[in-house]
């Protein structure tokens, strides 16, 4: 497993036990980015998704839009 992979995960367990939804939301997007960059694009997008859905609870529209440019980058 990417070493970079398991430093953003543990950062999202932290984030999530202090519930910190915007740092959630990064974490998610940092994850599916390293996911992109090795390749696995629906491992990537899942983690895409979930980080848009937390922006969007929270109103974090550029949080949002920067999720749907990296959906973008998955259409390429």
């Amino acid at each position: 497993r990417n070493e970079r992979l398991s430093y953003y995960v543990k950062a999202l367990e932290i984030r999530r036990q202090i519930k910190d939804s915007v740092g959630i939301g990064a974490s998610l997007l940092d994850i599916g980015t390293i996911y992109e960059q090795i390749g696995n694009a629906q491992k990537s997008m899942e983690y895409y998704k979930q980080s848009f859905l937390i922006r969007e609870k929270i109103k974090d529209h550029g949080g949002m839009a920067l999720c749907l440019i990296h959906f973008g980058h998955q259409e390429e």
